[in-house]
């Protein structure tokens, strides 16, 4: 699927002609199970993805094809609102040997194991010296995984991991993988929260509990009159950075290939 047909008309919609189009506390996106979200929150997560992955409106981010359908949606605000191009993969995407020849590519991976389709996409932006940043979501990201994908990142270029869940229709934390290595841990954090989301870890009495002991993940938003948390059914822990780290899960469900399988 390639968006590119639709960027202009979305570049003539700047955010502040949807801030006076829609009132900033508007709820403009409700999601079954899990919430609702305003004008004012979604314009809020777009400027922090483009801050953390300094996006800019040259870029081309590109998504690669994913088992977990809809990862896209997670994307697409950030990247029109901020006037990018969005390309989503196909596995036999025509991208290999082009180039986007206006700005640089942010390269947005689910997972973190490196097939061989993949690393021809990366040897090709490498080729032509396109590649700006590679984002990696996943739960789980070890240190050992880290050593293939740097292999393809130029001298300058950053490497981000994300975590993300199927329902939520978001980036909800980033890391900087390369910015400090742990020895202490095998794991690469979660990192911090991105945009409006505050992350509570609590016990099965929803008591919150301390820095490094495992607790249930709960995300929560929203103002004094409206009110959201959602119970992820993910375990996880406060690094003494104020970081999270992912544990486990509290379900049931089924997995194939590490993706969880929802019913």
């Amino acid at each position: 699927i390639d968006l590119q047909e639709i960027q202009e008309d979305v570049k003539q919609v700047a955010s502040t002609n949807l801030q006076s189009q829609n009132r900033k506390d508007k709820m403009v996106q409700i999601v079954p199970d899990v919430g609702g979200f305003t004008h004012q929150q979604l314009m809020c997560y777009a400027e922090a993805v483009k801050e953390k992955c300094e996006l800019t409106s040259s870029d081309c981010v590109y998504i690669t094809s994913a088992d977990e359908a809809g990862f896209w949606e997670k994307l697409w605000i950030p990247a029109l609102v901020n006037g990018a191009t969005l390309r989503i993969a196909h596995q036999d995407d025509a991208f290999l040997g082009k180039s986007n020849d206006t700005g640089k590519t942010i390269f947005i991976h689910k997972g973190s194991q490196l097939d061989e389709h993949t690393k021809r996409i990366l040897t090709s932006l490498q080729e032509v010296d396109l590649l700006k940043l590679i984002v990696l979501d996943a739960e789980v990201l070890l240190y050992q995984h880290l050593a293939q994908w740097k292999e393809f990142l130029p001298s300058g270029s950053r490497l981000l991991r994300t975590f993300s869940m199927k329902k939520v229709p978001m980036l909800i934390t980033a890391h900087e993988a390369f910015d400090r290595e742990r020895a202490d841990l095998q794991k690469v954090p979660l990192g911090y929260p991105i945009g409006f989301f505050q992350p509570e870890i609590v016990d099965d009495q929803r008591q919150p509990v301390p820095v490094g002991v495992a607790g249930n993940l709960y995300l929560t938003w929203g103002h004094v009159d409206k009110q959201f948390a959602y119970a992820t059914r993910e375990l996880t822990r406060f690094l003494p950075e104020g970081e999270l780290e992912y544990i486990g899960n509290t379900d049931n469900q089924a997995r194939r290939n590490n993706h969880r399988i929802y019913t």
